[in-house]
């Protein structure tokens, strides 16, 4: 009952009032209305510069977005976040089903269960269908928690999660605000590590050197093209 009464609410004023560029519009087609706002399916697979899987693809020569019909978009945006999300929640669940919950297991299963999260969320970054970029702060929220776990992870994806909201922040001016908020970071990452001395934190990035590097180049990158832009 209250959900359905919530639900009442909600709905209850954009089924009432119609579009003020169409007073007369029919009722059910103010709810039609509605729905296509709320999944606007005809506007394509993104809008912006989200910096996702079909942002990139819609670069020369693919030009995904022009290629595809619009109404086979959203279902192809559906297949490949299901095919992204499927290996963190198998294993998720295997490991929930296997293992069964203790306190000797609490805190391997909450740590899965975080980095399940933020590729779920990041999976919905990549390949969803209109995506903002502020949706990439969804998968940045749960693996700032793995900070003790895997401090070179979290501190490089923070930095890359900032870095990818540039063009948005651009366009609301707030230029000053992302360099002064990066720069603050950069300091604390580098208080931690001088903090911690010569102690080594277990991260994704070890194992070999292509893995070790991908940091520093992005850093790299990152830092070039922001250079580059202002040269």
């Amino acid at each position: 009952a209250v959900v359905l009464f919530t639900f009442y609410v909600l709905w209850e004023p954009f089924v009432k009032y119609p579009p003020s560029h169409h007073p007369t519009l029919p009722h059910l087609q103010r709810l039609e209305h509605t729905l296509r706002r709320i999944f606007p399916f005809q506007r394509g697979l993104f809008e912006g510069k989200v910096a996702n899987l079909w942002c990139a693809l819609n670069t020369s020569p693919v030009n995904i977005r022009d290629q595809l019909p619009s109404d086979i978009q959203p279902i192809l945006a559906l297949v490949v976040t299901f095919i992204l999300m499927l290996p963190s929640c198998s294993k998720a669940i295997f490991v929930g089903t296997q293992e069964p919950y203790s306190r000797l297991t609490a805190q391997s299963h909450f740590v899965l269960l975080l980095w399940a999260t933020t590729s779920c969320a990041l999976s919905f970054f990549l390949a969803s269908f209109q995506v903002h970029e502020k949706s990439i702060l969804l998968a940045l929220a749960p693996c700032t928690l793995l900070l003790w776990q895997d401090p070179v992870f979290v501190e490089w994806f923070s930095f890359v999660c900032v870095w990818s909201l540039w063009p948005l922040l651009q366009v609301d001016r707030l230029q000053s605000a992302y360099t002064c908020m990066v720069i603050i970071f950069a300091c604390l990452v580098w208080i931690r590590r001088v903090g911690t001395g010569q102690r080594h934190f277990p991260t994704v990035f070890s194992g070999n050197m292509i893995m070790s590097s991908i940091p520093t180049l992005s850093y790299i990158g990152m830092l070039g093209l922001h250079l580059a832009q202002v040269l």
